[in-house]
């Protein structure tokens, strides 16, 4: 389920709105621009913040890049998943961009990072990128279920 503007502002879950009734929205609340940076360094991400200088770095220039995550999912037959990219990730110059995971779901994940920073990023050895969510579904119908697959695809409907 998702909150609306109004909702989000009467529970002051985001704060310091330029108006209320210009940027709330039926799915959300619309972020306006404070201000501009530009990067002058590579960034680096870790798994941990400890800025080690063991080896298992490795320097990504300018562009895209398909990441594996480790983590193995198996995505239950009532929730799928988003993965969006972490908060330490992209101030420093990256996006990750990821599908959504489908329920019944079961394997490694991967996304697309976008290095945006004309430095480049460093990153170590199991650096955390990305953050998985985990989305219930309200209501499950029958002439949905293995919808991807052929109508008799031999796959039950059951956890």
């Amino acid at each position: 389920m998702m909150l609306s503007g109004a909702s989000i502002d009467k529970r002051g879950i985001v704060r310091n709105l330029l108006s209320v009734i210009q940027q709330g929205q039926p799915c959300g609340v619309d972020l306006s621009l404070r201000r501009v940076f530009d990067w002058t360094s590579a960034a680096t991400i870790d798994f941990d913040n400890s800025n080690h200088t063991e080896k298992g770095a490795v320097t990504l220039a300018q562009g895209a890049h398909h990441v594996e995550f480790n983590e193995i999912v198996n995505i239950p037959l009532d929730c799928m998943d988003q993965i969006f990219v972490r908060s330490s990730l992209w101030p420093l110059g990256a996006l990750l961009t990821a599908e959504v995971i489908d329920a019944r779901h079961e394997g490694s994940l991967g996304a697309l990072l976008d290095v945006r920073n004309q430095n480049g990023v460093v990153l170590y050895r199991n650096a955390k990128l990305g953050h998985i969510t985990l989305h219930s579904i309200y209501r499950l119908s029958k002439n949905t279920l293995e919808r991807d697959g052929a109508p008799d695809s031999g796959l039950d409907a059951k956890n």
